[in-house]
């Protein structure tokens, strides 16, 4: 008896042929998509949530850490993050250090109606060091759409 086997058809092609046990026992260990299945307004507010219970406090780190931590929190419950500082990134002051980074995200997911959706949205660290490091310490707001 077998639970995956890879055969060559007449064709010239490969198939891989997995036995019901085996692609069950490879679903094991996955963390679903929290937001499969809901409506719009629903997964706004999951996100929402997660998004409020992870940017609570004030962070002081080298490598955005507490950022880090939202979209690992976004992760932890199967929803995929993809990330981008295009149109974002940092922002200075008048003296031209930097006061704040921008990042712009988006998920998608299956509605409750079976329609592929897009959330989006933005996540800002802003400045709360000193006058001479404002990045030094952050707080972050983040909002989706």
């Amino acid at each position: 008896m077998y639970f995956m086997k890879i055969t060559k058809n007449a064709n010239g092609k490969f198939v891989l042929k997995i036995s019901k046990k085996e692609w069950l026992k490879l679903g094991q260990g996955l963390t679903p998509n929290a937001l499969e299945g809901k409506s719009l307004p629903q997964a706004r507010k999951i996100v929402s949530n997660l998004l409020y219970e992870n940017t609570k406090g004030f962070f002081s780190d080298q490598s955005w850490e507490g950022v880090r931590n939202v979209w690992a929190a976004l992760e932890a419950q199967g929803i995929d993050v993809v990330v981008s500082t295009e149109g974002g990134g940092y922002q200075q002051d008048e003296q031209g250090r930097p006061s704040s980074k921008n990042w712009q995200f988006s998920i998608d997911f299956i509605d409750n109606k079976g329609r592929p959706k897009t959330l989006n949205g933005r996540l800002t660290a802003h400045g709360a060091g000193t006058v001479e490091d404002p990045l030094a310490r952050y707080d972050i707001s983040a909002n989706v759409f």
